[in-house]
């Protein structure tokens, strides 16, 4: 039926297409078609046979009428087109055969004839076929018909047969769900018997592998809970060790973490860390790089992080956008704005940078910008890694077993908590019975078993750790002592910026000093084999030891200029020592701060005080403990009291003051012995009563030893003793004990070796000439170049620093040498990476004369200058030569001595003598005769021009002139003369004037020169000294952090130290210097009572008084004024105007001034240490400096010039108020006194100072015009003609009761003025010879006596006049007047130096002024 259907529709489909082209084109005729062939008459027969079809077709009569008719007809074409061939009859289409069947009835033939036709032919072939096809298709649509009611039929009995057999299916389907569900049923029973049985199998399992871990759990639950109490505390201590805690080493992160929960409750390391983090990805460039900022751009955009090398402690501000991330969104894209560009930021990008200065100090603008993290090896990382390094290479295997152990330790141990972590992860995310959770039961049980096993492991690994620990600690003293070593070396830059070596360069040191290969020790015969390997172990660990200490001193010392050799080698030794712990921590900051530590303890000596001077208390018998009087004259008040501080301070020092004075014989040989530390060795004198004295003194027992035993003190113990009572002498004793301690080798420094040098160099690796002044290493290096046959090209930097190339091409035999003077801007890495060495001139004059008649390439003398006169008979040309020499040798060590020495330190270089040589032979010429020699000339020429050019002190000229005349002058060609009493420092005589009998000659001369040579006496070697001494210590002191908290006392802190002293000073201090409460109490009612009607108030300061003048001067003001007041204003304003009080008022400003500063400062450090203001720069130096009893930056700025520690300074200060508020109270007194009164004359001594303190002065220079200005306007003369003539008193020049000195009515003097409190540095007052005379021994400064400044004036004649003291017939000595010890200071208007005031000339006799001139007297307004 299908088939049929199918076939019938496709053969319909196949005709319906022909007819309905037909009937389109039916519907494309038009009338003009058809008319065409409607007008025919007698038509084509084609066109016939078309239509008559057409007429057969439409049941017409087959003719050309009716044919007509048809196409007459409007409605031809529709009529055509509506046709339906299923209604016509069949005869119609038989009829129609008989016009299709002709073989002309084809549509292309009747296209001939007529296109109209043509269509309608096409319709008419297409009606037939589809009358054809119609009658061939309805028999098969007929049988598909019966089919289909035969189909439907059957349909109908298919589904009642459907019906029945579904009710039989649904019965069935419930016998089957029964039977099944019985059968689950029994299925289920069997399962849960298995699971129970399973279950409580598992339930064993998980008993046994939990066991172990309830505790824990329990544990852990109890310890978690405990500390979710503290999660918010625990938050804020980490975000400050986040913000804090990074510029700190790992001691002090740990240290200040504790404080922290308290308070709530590596060079080039940190570059390996960052690129091991970082990775690949990792860009790295300098800050010097000129393509930084391009590379920094391309990392902001990809955002790759980048590391920047070589910050100092300033950031480019031009980085500031990227450090706050201040972005902002253009296009939708986050950018970042570097100086004109935008550049895209991706939030990936980080910033690294990194800095190799040691403890950089950074802005608290820089901080809030970045985290800080300290990178900077440690003590403990470095010995380890150092430890590391020696065992690798004397036990190989056992490093190798260590690191193999850590690494299997760290296996395990993160193992085991992985697998904890696991248990409980499956725990928390088990669904259903816990018992059905195979996998976690079963990764229990593993856990379990591998935790048992690993735990055993890590317990065989922490004792195979502990052993192989200690096997490894047996090296630990190599590791200890490179690790001290290293940070001393790491501390040098401290003192000198150009001392800076690295790491790597240490570490390959300490690789080559610890080859064993070359070290191995003998075995003793007498031991067994056990204590054979102990003592050969022993053995081999010192020589290490001495050897990497001895090779790193080499290297270094030849790094170091000699002056900062001996500070090397004695930092060695302490810190050896305190790594050890042979020096303790309070022994070595009693060491370092002694004198803080003494006046600290001095300012806080109350009974309620823990720190206390003791011994001040306890010494009433025998030494005044009000002024601390020393019981010896060499034992100065200031060691004395250092002295008693430290027998309180240190045990083994208990009770030493008590031991002092009871024993003054032991002490007497101490005292005066060249060398006290040799004295410590020997034992120690004892008299006969000291033991009775001893006990006199209290707090001892009568059978206590009389002497102090020396011999029981360590050396360092023995080095403080003699730093405290004899430091002097403590340069010396440094050397001993280091000598004594390392060897020799460690005081006598290294000679240089280029070709040493040469040879450890590298073509890599730069060799760094450090010059001191003078210095120039050009003609060793050209010699050395010429040795070993290599080229030098040499080139001239626009710094002053000198590149020297030697064999320039690169190759294994280039060397780069580098020259250059300390300079801070020098790159660090080229000196960390290069070889350093110093090029400086010998100390001292012996080294001096050696090197300038030496025989090597620095010889300035050589054969040919030296006889280059020898044949002039009689000529003086070698003796003068010597004695320049000499000369030179003289200016240039003479600033050893300090202001004793030199005003300013100068620098005279070997071209000075040069010049001067070249002069002498110049000015010689020809000379046979001593008679001959222009004196004159030469000493003009070489003391004023060549040396002289460099001098610009005026006092410095004269002194160099006064020498310059010592060597320069007629009386060195006598016999036997000598430039000094005991003939050491002489000229060559006849017999060695041969330039090998003047080096023998040179050779024979002491090591240390002799103070005379200098012209000065012996207690300038003293001072030189004790500057030595003091030096070294400040020296050790930079290299050490500041006094650190509980240093002075158990319980006390330097906060609470430093609280004490701000709140004693602010009660000393007063706020102004002239107080309402500085005048009498009825100088205050007369004030107070004053009418109205006779004017106003009087005023009660100098500034008011003045204002009170200019007042009463204003026309506008006068009528105030009563007529008898109006009288004595004239007085009253005679007072205010004159010089003197003028003076006074600006003094009283400026005190002010700084009281006012000093008082601001002092009250805001105590708001800062409680909390309530933050600690400022200005105030955290101001901090540092009172803890270490100096005066803070601050005051200084705005103070009057002092070398006095703070303590000694503020009683100072106190005592210049006193002063100016003393004077201010008599003039003011005296002021009322005339503006009272009837008489209105004015006696100058009423309103002025008996005596004049006049170190008391801010601007002493003024106060002397003042002085000059006040007699020139008392005597009505030119104070351009006045000048000052000086007498001394017999009164003394000390301090004592300023007010009653001041207010002191006895003695007053009608011309001129009286000044005290003046010192005199190298020399002393002699009142009965009433002149100037050397110093007893041991003693530098003295009081000079009251002071008579009398103003005269100088006659055409030049003859002074009027005051008559003619009784003066002794030489003068103008003796300069300086402010302080220093005398240096900056250049005034005057030409002279800030620190200068005047010239006293002062009688002398029995000497020449340039006797005191060479001797560097002068009077100072303070001492040290």
């Amino acid at each position: 039926m299908q088939y049929h259907n199918m076939q019938a529709k496709a053969e319909l489909d196949a005709v319906e297409p022909v007819l309905q082209a037909a009937i389109q084109s039916l519907d494309q005729l038009n009338k003009t078609d058809i008319s065409e062939v409607r007008v025919y008459n007698n038509p084509p027969v084609l066109v016939l046979k078309v239509m008559s079809a057409v007429c057969c077709l439409l049941q017409k009569t087959p003719n050309w009428p009716t044919a007509k008719l048809l196409l007459g007809d409007p409605g031809f074409v529709d009529q055509l087109v509506a046709l339906d061939s299923n209604q016509l009859p069949d005869k119609v289409f038989k009829n129609l055969e008989k016009y299709t069947k002709s073989v002309d009835f084809t549509p292309e033939k009747v296209k001939k004839v007529s296109l109209a036709c043509m269509s309608i032919c096409n319709w008419v072939i297409a009606m037939e076929r589809h009358y054809r096809v119609i009658k061939m298709v309805e028999p098969k649509q007929a049988r598909v018909q019966e089919a289909k009611e035969a189909l439907a039929l059957a349909e109908k009995n298919l589904q009642r047969k459907q019906k029945s057999l579904k009710l039989i299916q649904d019965h069935m389907k419930l016998l089957q769900d029964a039977y099944e569900g019985m059968v689950q049923k029994v299925e289920n029973l069997k399962h849960e018997k298995v699971l129970s049985q399973d279950r409580i199998s598992r339930a064993s399992l998980l008993t046994d592998a939990l066991a172990g871990e309830k505790d824990r759990w329990i544990t852990s639950i109890a310890e978690f809970e405990h500390l979710l109490n503290f999660v918010a505390g625990d938050a804020l201590v980490c975000a400050a060790c986040v913000a804090f805690n990074g510029a700190f080493n790992a001691s002090l992160r740990d240290e200040l973490t504790s404080k922290y929960k308290e308070a709530c409750l590596q060079n080039g390391q940190a570059v390996n860390w960052i690129s091991q983090m970082a990775g690949n990805k990792l860009r790295k460039t300098k800050l010097n790089d000129p393509n930084m900022m391009r590379t920094l751009e391309n990392a902001l955009r990809v955002g790759d992080p980048i590391l920047v090398e070589g910050f100092l402690e300033e950031v480019d501000p031009g980085l500031t956008p990227i450090l706050l991330k201040q972005t902002a969104t253009v296009g939708g894209q986050e950018v970042v704005t570097l100086g004109d560009r935008e550049v895209e930021f991706n939030e990936h990008f980080m910033l690294y940078m990194v800095t190799s200065t040691a403890n950089p100090h950074y802005l608290p603008t820089v901080c809030i910008k970045v985290n800080l993290v300290n990178f900077m090896v440690t003590f403990d990382g470095l010995q380890d890694q150092l430890l590391s390094t020696v065992v690798q290479q004397e036990k190989p295997t056992l490093e190798q077993k260590k690191r193999e152990n850590f690494e299997s330790l760290a296996r395990d141990t993160e193992t085991i908590r992985e697998l904890q972590r696991k248990s409980l992860r499956l725990l928390q995310s088990s669904e259903g019975h816990l018992l059905d959770q195979e996998d976690l039961i079963e990764t229990l049980r593993q856990s379990k078993i591998v935790s048992a096993e690993i735990k055993e492991r890590i317990e065989i690994s922490k004792v195979t750790a502990e052993n192989i620990q200690n096997v490894r600690d047996q090296y630990l003293p190599v590791a200890k002592r490179a690790a001290v070593l290293y940070f001393v070396l790491a501390d040098l830059s401290q003192i000198d910026v150009m001392y800076q070596f690295s790491l790597p360069w240490f570490q390959n040191i300490f690789q080559r000093s610890i080859d064993s290969s070359s070290l191995i020790p003998e075995a003793s015969p007498n031991s067994t084999a056990d204590e054979n390997d102990k003592e050969k172990l022993s053995r081999l660990l010192e020589a290490m030891n001495n050897r990497l200490t001895n090779n790193v001193f080499k290297v270094v010392s030849q790094a170091i200029f000699s002056e900062d050799l001996l500070l090397f080698s004695f930092h060695i030794y302490t810190s050896i020592e305190r790594a050890s712990g042979c020096i303790s921590s309070e022994e070595w900051n009693v060491f370092l701060h002694t004198d803080a530590l003494a006046d600290l303890a001095e300012a806080n000596k109350t009974p309620e005080s823990s720190i206390k001077p003791i011994p001040y208390w306890r010494l009433e018998k025998i030494v005044d403990s009000v002024s601390g009087k020393s019981p010896f004259h060499w034992l100065s008040a200031v060691a004395w009291k250092q002295c008693q501080y430290m027998s309180g301070a240190l045990e083994v020092f208990h009770s030493l003051n008590r031991y002092i004075i009871a024993n003054p014989h032991q002490w007497v040989k101490f005292g005066e012995d060249p060398n006290p530390f040799e004295v410590l060795g020997t034992q120690p004198l004892v008299e006969e009563d000291s033991t009775a004295s001893l006990v006199d003194l209290g707090d001892a027992d009568e059978h206590e030893a009389a002497a102090f035993d020396w011999l029981t003190l360590t050396d360092f113990q023995k080095l403080i003793l003699v730093k405290v009572l004899r430091p002097d002498a403590f340069i010396p004793a440094v050397r001993h004990c280091v000598t004594g301690q390392m060897g020799p080798q460690y005081v006598a420094g290294v000679q240089l070796d280029m070709k040493e040098l040469f040879h450890q160099a590298t073509h890599y690796t730069p060799l760094i000439f450090l010059l001191s002044p003078g210095s120039d290493p050009v003609a060793q290096l050209m010699k050395f170049a010429i040795e070993e046959r290599g080229q030098l090209h040499a080139q001239t930097s626009g710094t002053g620093r000198r590149v020297f190339e030697a064999n320039a091409d690169v190759d294994p035999n280039f060397r780069l040498w580098l020259s250059s003077k300390p300079n801070a801007s020098f790159p660090i890495p080229i000196l960390q990476q290069g070889l350093k060495m110093t090029i400086e001139n010998p100390q001292g004059i012996k080294g001096a004369l050696g090197r300038i008649f030496g025989t090597g390439s620095t010889a300035i003398i050589g054969e040919t200058l030296w006889d280059q006169k020898s044949d002039i008979p009689g000529s003086p040309w070698k003796k003068l030569l010597y004695s320049l020499c000499l000369f030179n040798c003289v200016v240039v060590e003479r600033k050893k001595f300090g202001a004793l020495g030199w005003n300013i330190p100068y620098e005279f270089t070997q071209n000075d003598l040069d010049v001067a040589i070249l002069q002498l032979d110049t000015f010689l010429g020809g000379c046979n005769s001593t008679d001959l020699i222009p004196w004159h000339a030469l000493l003009y020429m070489t003391g004023e021009l060549v040396y002289g050019g460099r001098v610009t002190d005026d006092f410095d000229r004269k002194c160099l002139a006064t020498s310059l005349r010592n060597f320069y002058h007629a009386g060195i060609f006598e016999p036997n003369f000598s430039f000094t009493s005991d003939g050491v420092y002489r000229l060559p005589s006849d017999d060695e004037l041969s330039l090998p009998g003047v080096r023998k000659l040179i050779e024979e001369l002491p090591a240390d020169d002799f103070p005379e040579i200098f012209g000065m006496h012996a207690n300038a070697q003293k001072s030189f000294q004790i500057m030595g001494c003091l030096s070294l210590v400040d020296q050790m002191k930079t290299l050490q952090p500041r006094i650190s908290s509980g240093t002075l006392s158990a319980g006390q802190s330097d906060e609470s130290v430093v609280l004490g002293m701000v709140t004693d000073m602010l009660f000393r201090i007063p706020e102004v210097v002239e107080l309402q409460t500085t005048t009498s109490t009825g100088d205050r009612q007369a004030r107070k009572n004053s009418s109205p009607k006779d004017g106003p108030v009087f005023p009660s300061t100098m500034t008011a008084l003045a204002k009170f003048v200019n007042d009463w001067k204003s026309q506008s003001q006068q009528q105030h004024f009563s007529k008898k007041s109006t009288g004595n204003m004239e007085s009253v304003a005679k007072i205010s105007q004159s010089a003197l009080v003028t003076c006074l008022r600006q003094e009283i400003d400026r005190f002010n001034r700084l009281l006012f500063v000093i008082r601001s400062t002092l009250k805001a450090t105590q708001l800062a240490i409680q909390g309530i203001q933050v600690m400022s720069d200005e105030l955290e130096e101001a901090f540092n400096a009172l803890i270490q009893q100096k005066v803070p930056k601050l005051w200084k700025a705005v103070a009057y010039e002092s070398c006095a520690n703070v303590s000694v300074w503020v009683s100072d200060l106190c005592l210049r108020v006193e002063f100016m508020s003393t004077w201010s109270e008599l003039v003011l007194n005296g002021a009322m006194s005339v503006y009272n009164s009837t008489n209105t004359e004015i006696q100058s001594s009423s309103i002025n100072p008996r005596s004049f303190w006049l170190p008391a002065f801010f601007f002493p220079q003024g106060f002397v015009t003042s002085v000059l200005q006040h007699h020139a306007r008392e005597s009505k003369v030119s104070i351009d003609s006045l000048s000052l003539t000086f007498y001394v008193t017999e009164n003394p020049g000390t301090v004592g009761d300023v007010k009653a000195q001041v207010l002191e009515v006895n003695g007053r003097i009608e011309t001129g003025v009286l000044i005290f409190g003046l010192f005199i540095d190298g020399a002393s007052w002699n009142a009965a010879n009433k002149a100037l005379e050397d110093l007893p021994p041991g003693v530098r400064f003295s009081q000079l006596p009251e002071l008579h400044l009398v103003p005269v004036q100088e006659s055409r004649d030049s003859v002074r006049s009027p005051v008559d003291k003619s009784s003066r017939c002794s030489p003068l000595y103008s003796c300069p007047l300086y402010r302080t010890p220093l005398r240096t200071g900056s250049m005034s208007s005057t030409g002279h130096s800030t620190n200068f005031v005047m010239t006293i000339d002062i009688p002398i006799e029995g000497y020449t002024p340039d006797y005191w001139i060479s001797r560097g007297t002068a009077l100072l307004c303070q001492t040290n």
